[in-house]
């Protein structure tokens, strides 16, 4: 008796079409800060007075690009455990720690916002309604040209700068799930982990 397996349905539902688009992860963990995992989510436990984050921890794709009008497109799904205050929960940085190049999502501690940064030079674009303790996938568009920059949250556009003096230079690591030196708990769900949005 033979069995007949379609292998595209094999894929998908072993999701590997899901590791195939995410990028190589590490975490950076300070302090006490822990990484665990229960085969669908990263759980990022944060210590008070760290800066733990989970990353790609190299040069963006996109910084090879020949054309100034390609993207960086990036992607995850993540979550805040009991509270997202002070939390930089998705982000660019050209390396770790480099907050005055900054593109991301983050609540300051008052808001919930988007923030574009070119050498401490800053828009901030606050983001309503926001309730990051809840599942939501987050999106970041970055044009190498450094003329436009974009996020998103589960597909609709929430921020977007086209002010060049704003908008930092590739190549960026890619960052999730990082307090802001309190004790917290941030998801990464995994697959997909970060990954490349295509869009």
């Amino acid at each position: 008796m033979s069995i007949n397996i379609d292998k595209e349905d094999m894929r998908k539902a072993l999701g590997f079409d899901l590791f195939n688009r995410s990028l190589p992860l590490m975490g950076l963990l300070g302090g006490s800060s822990t990484l665990t995992y229960d085969g669908e989510w990263l759980s990022l436990n944060n210590a008070v007075g760290e800066f733990s984050a989970i990353g790609t921890g190299y040069g963006s794709p996109a910084y090879q690009a020949t054309r100034d009008i390609y993207s960086l497109l990036v992607a995850a799904r993540l979550i805040c455990v009991s509270s997202d205050n002070n939390v930089y929960i998705f982000f660019l940085e050209p390396r770790k720690a480099n907050y005055d190049n900054f593109q991301g999502f983050r609540h300051d501690g008052v808001n919930h916002c988007f923030e574009f940064r070119k050498a401490g030079a800053e828009e901030q674009d606050n983001i309503a309604d926001q309730d990051w303790t809840s599942e939501h996938e987050f999106k970041i568009k970055h044009q190498k040209s450094g003329n436009l920059c974009q996020g998103y949250i589960d597909g609709a556009l929430k921020a977007e700068s086209t002010d060049n003096t704003k908008i930092s230079d590739q190549p960026f690591c890619i960052y999730a799930c990082e307090p802001n030196g309190v004790s917290r708990t941030c998801k990464l769900k995994f697959p997909d982990g970060i990954y490349f949005w295509a869009g």
